[in-house]
């Protein structure tokens, strides 16, 4: 994917959400996600850090069955 991407705007990035360059690049490189793959969203968050929009911390996604929460 590097090789397709050389400048990112991070403000239009994330004012476009999966409508943007960067979200369209990973739909075309990464063939075989499922769009629960959490590859996408970790990549926009690195790019949301590296353009200091964003403090870079742990992205956790944690699924819990509705009895488990009662």
């Amino acid at each position: 994917m590097s090789e397709k991407i050389t400048t990112v705007d991070a403000y239009n990035e994330i004012k476009d959400g999966f409508d943007g360059e960067l979200y369209s690049i990973i739909r075309q490189e990464l063939k075989g996600c499922c769009s629960g793959c959490a590859v996408p969203v970790g990549i926009f968050k690195s790019m949301q850090v590296a353009a200091m929009l964003a403090l870079p911390m742990d992205i956790n996604i944690k699924i819990v069955k509705v009895d488990d929460l009662v």
